[in-house]
């Protein structure tokens, strides 16, 4: 239904590197919009991807700790069991 003219010396855009390309397209069809919101998005993935990788992280010191704790109660245990039959 539409026609675009364009002058000749832009006629090779479509060759352009890909940036040009990409504000070319976003010019005609109006994707500005659209591409701030997905650029966005991904921004807010990688920070999201962050704080799961620290957590994760946390998850595991957490987790050494805690074999660690289980550990010295053990051996408070039979220490405890060790100084009761010592004092029988």
């Amino acid at each position: 239904d539409s026609v675009v003219f364009v002058h000749q010396d832009e006629s090779n855009w479509p060759l352009d590197d890909a940036l040009t390309v990409k504000k070319k397209f976003d010019s005609i069809f109006n994707l500005s919009g659209y591409t701030k919101a997905v650029d966005a998005m991904k921004k807010v993935r990688l920070h999201n991807v962050h704080e799961v990788d620290k957590h994760k992280l946390k998850v595991s010191h957490l987790k050494t700790f805690l074999d660690k704790s289980k550990e010295l109660k053990s051996e408070i245990e039979s220490d405890r069991a060790g100084m009761a039959k010592m004092n029988e």
